[in-house]
């Protein structure tokens, strides 16, 4: 018999079953300290979606533990257990279970997945409740069609004429609910489906004998249905024919079709509707998924656009100057600054489509704060704030990892333990708070817990330890600048090494990765009273506006939300101290980094001896720096184009661009620079 290629909607199944884990995860975790119904039903629906899309795709397995997770939270639902550390435990690892099994699936290797101790745990948890395991209904008689049913499908028959098929399935069938799915389907394809009996839901969770009916409008005769439906592996028997109302059916029911069940009977619209569970919003039309790879391909193209655009821009420019009043020459101005606006509105409705919410990141950090602060004791309140604030793919996939790791810091060393809270007069449990929010064109995501803080002290013995200071430079640190070795490879102020952390590893790539990002990491701390970590990063790695500078004859790009001014500076207001050159601006002492010095060019124009020179002071967290550079260009919107892997790691350039004049100029990495500059 003919079977129906389900494989066209594995896509599909794969990122409802995304959608509803999150969900599962995220409402499992408040759950433990919220039981509210509401939460419960929410969790209910989730899994029951998973439930049924997985029947409806033969993915028994993933079916099985999600039944047995609805059959648990059916009794919290109803009062007979509550909600316990266990339970929830249980349902988490239901979570992760689920989770492994849609990564094979996936990979193309089937739900075949061991899972049956995890559905014994299940069964003994439900069976504390004193309750038996739910079974299917005997519903009524099919012949018995409920009231309300009769009087719809007597409306419906107003409209034309409508057919009944009564379909019955082999009695060894394994997945009813997919043989059902793939009648529904197939009256969708080419009729109008008007309802089922039993309903949607009842056919979903299989709460019926070997028989259901459907009833639909079709051109189509019934002969050829009829045969559409015994093509569907393991039907039985399919007898279809008109519809009318009073009784008076051409469809004669047969003895072996009166097992059937369920009490209510709804209309299904489409083949969609019938795979997804009731409650599911229904969709819209008003919103399409796009495959990541063409909104990366798209932000390409734009980008080239926004090459040609400064390229058309300058030519334009170079015209007019040359043929001052021509009348073409005009309507070309014209044209390329339409065409500027243009592209830039493209640009923006391009870099929204790939923005995406923090939250994606966020819903990540509750399930690991939760087991973690199990696992070494603690009691952990994690506040999230901000995760509204969008900001680009590539940012998002980028800064997931260097927040989980800072906050298992916060949660392993800087949150004590109860007892130890306690005696120093704080509440048992700790708290810690990640924030985000927009700041100009950058994203500032916050950090901070109330824990005990960093001891400064430990910090700067650690570091003459491992020899990145002298005793006597040591002393000289402020405690903010002290607070930067926690960032050193192999420094770690960690009274012992646990599982979770304290081998001096991890916070130095953590600065790292947050730095080829083009962002700025900075950390407070306060003894007794908690740490802060702030974290700056560009909203997008794909347009930015910089600053065009020269320096060494090689036009550099500095990125415009590192720069805070400019200046012209003579030669006489520069100072030294401590062997290195300063300036002072409004009071403030402020570093000098010769940038070719820094970066290894033979520097034609740059000379200590000269009386004027510029300064693009650029900052670092609360840091001002000032960056002497031989021009000032200007201000462009410049397309960042990575560098090849045979160029390798380039101390102070995070990658290159194309200018309007077709030369390629180098983007300058702030801290490289900054850093190589000391390191001369």
């Amino acid at each position: 018999m003919a079977e129906l290629d389900m494989s066209q909607y594995l896509d599909l199944f794969l990122q409802e079953a995304d959608e509803q884990l999150e969900i599962l995860e995220q409402e499992t975790l408040k759950l433990e300290k919220d039981p509210t119904q509401e939460r419960l039903q929410k969790i209910f629906r989730a899994a029951h979606t998973l439930k049924g899309s997985s029947r409806a795709m033969g993915f028994l397995t993933f079916a099985e533990v999600t039944h047995e997770m609805e059959n648990l939270l059916d009794l919290l639902r109803g009062g007979q257990l509550a909600v316990t550390t266990e339970i929830a435990d249980a349902l988490l690892a239901c979570v992760d279970t689920l989770t492994a099994i849609k990564a094979q699936i996936a990979e193309g290797r089937g739900d075949g997945y061991e899972s049956s101790e995890l559905v014994a745990n299940l069964k003994r948890l439900a069976s504390d409740s004193g309750q038996a395991s739910p079974t299917a209904p005997q519903g009524a008689d099919l012949d018995d069609l409920p009231a309300e049913l009769v009087q719809k499908l007597a409306e419906k028959t107003k409209q034309g004429p409508i057919l009944r098929a009564r379909i019955r399935l082999a009695p060894d069938c394994l997945m009813k609910f997919v043989r059902a799915f793939m009648a529904i389907n197939a009256v969708n394809e080419a009729g109008t489906l008007v309802a089922t009996h039993p309903d949607g839901e009842t056919l979903e969770e299989e709460k019926f004998g070997d028989t259901f009916e459907l009833f639909f409008r079709s051109e189509r005769p019934a002969e050829d249905w009829r045969k559409t439906f015994q093509a569907i592996g393991e039907v039985a028997e399919a007898v279809v024919g008109p519809w009318q109302p009073r009784g008076a059916d051409a469809v004669q029911p047969r003895e072996a079709e009166r097992q059937a069940g369920g009490e209510r009977s709804e209309t299904l619209p489409s083949a969609k509707a019938a795979a997804a569970p009731a409650g599911r919003k229904a969709d819209t039309g008003q919103t399409v998924r796009v495959d990541v790879a063409r909104l990366d391909e798209l932000m390409n193209l734009v980008g080239e656009l926004v090459i040609d655009r400064t390229r058309v821009a300058q030519i334009g420019a170079v015209l007019a100057a040359k043929y001052d009043n021509e009348e073409n020459v005009e309507a070309l101005a014209e044209t390329v600054s339409h065409i500027a606006r243009i592209t830039s509105d493209l640009q923006d409705q391009i870099m929204k489509a790939r923005m995406l919410p923090i939250e994606t990141v966020f819903n990540r950090f509750p399930r690991m704060v939760r087991d973690l602060a199990n696992k070494v004791g603690k009691e952990i309140q994690l506040e999230l704030v901000g995760g509204d604030t969008e900001l680009d793919r590539s940012v998002i996939e980028a800064i997931g990892d260097p927040l989980l790791h800072i906050l298992r810091n916060s949660v392993d060393h800087g949150i004590e333990p109860p007892e130890e809270r306690a005696r120093a007069g704080k509440a048992q449990t700790g708290r810690i708070v990640v924030a985000a929010r927009h700041q100009e064109n950058h994203i500032v995501i916050d950090i901070e817990d109330d824990g005990r803080g960093i001891d400064v002290a430990r910090v700067k013995q650690k570091a003459i330890e491992n020899g990145l200071v002298s005793p006597e430079a040591a002393e000289r640190l402020t405690d903010k600048d002290a607070l930067q070795f926690i960032f050193a490879s192999g420094l770690s102020t960690a009274q012992q090494v646990s599982e979770v952390s304290g081998r001096g590893v991890g916070m130095d790539i953590v600065r790292s990765n947050i730095q080829k990002l083009g962002g700025i990491i900075d950390v407070e701390s306060t003894p007794g009273k908690g740490t802060k970590f702030s974290l700056r990063l560009p909203l997008t790695l794909a347009i930015i506006r910089g600053l065009l500078v020269s320096v060494g004859g090689v036009v550099y790009v500095i990125p415009l939300g590192s720069v805070v001014e400019t200046l012209l500076v003579r030669r006489k207001e520069v100072q030294t101290v401590h062997g290195r050159e300063v300036i002072l601006i409004r009071g403030v002492t402020t570093p000098l980094v010769r940038m070719g010095e820094a970066l290894g060019i033979t520097n034609r124009w740059e000379r200590k001896s000269e009386e004027e020179f510029f300064v693009v002071i650029v900052g670092i967290a609360e840091q001002r720096i000032g960056l002497v550079v031989d021009k000032l260009i200007g201000e462009q919107e410049v397309v960042i184009k990575s560098l090849s892997g045979f160029v390798g790691d380039v101390p102070g350039v995070s990658g290159a661009t194309i200018l309007g004049d077709g030369n390629v100029a180098l983007i300058a990495d702030v801290n490289g620079i900054i850093s190589c500059g000391r390191a001369a």
